[in-house]
């Protein structure tokens, strides 16, 4: 049975775009939302030191890289931040487990269960 003509998404301007029809007919979705930004996957994941997190943290940071259990245990702890967050973040609250691996650990007083992560903390907020 055929959809309704307003339901047709070959009349859909979006769908007849060139560039769209250049990757339409192979199995390329990822490289197609990725040109079209049909899907917003440009936050930057983070871990935030938070009830619990401690042991796996610090296990991130003894091995520099992210296991499969390691990232189960820290799944909870995940923050995504935004570009403009992330370039904020990145210079004051995060640091990066090891050079070049992507992966990043806020510190421990920019994270409060009350109002998440602060991009920016006090040096005085450093010291408990």
């Amino acid at each position: 049975m055929a959809l309704p003509r307003e339901f047709d998404l070959n009349r859909l301007a979006i769908f007849s775009d060139p560039r769209v029809m250049q990757v339409r007919g192979r199995p390329t979705f990822a490289t197609l939302a990725e040109k079209f930004e049909m899907i917003s996957s440009r936050t930057q994941d983070v871990f935030v030191p938070f009830l619990g997190a401690g042991e796996a943290l610090d296990k991130l940071r003894a091995i520099g890289q992210l296991t499969r259990e390691l990232r189960h245990d820290l799944q909870r702890y995940i923050v995504g931040l935004q570009p403009w967050e992330f370039k904020t973040a990145k210079t004051t609250v995060l640091s990066e487990v090891r050079r070049e691996s992507n992966l990043w650990i806020a510190a421990d007083p920019s994270y409060t269960d009350a109002k998440g992560l602060e991009l920016t903390i006090r040096p005085e907020d450093m010291i408990r």
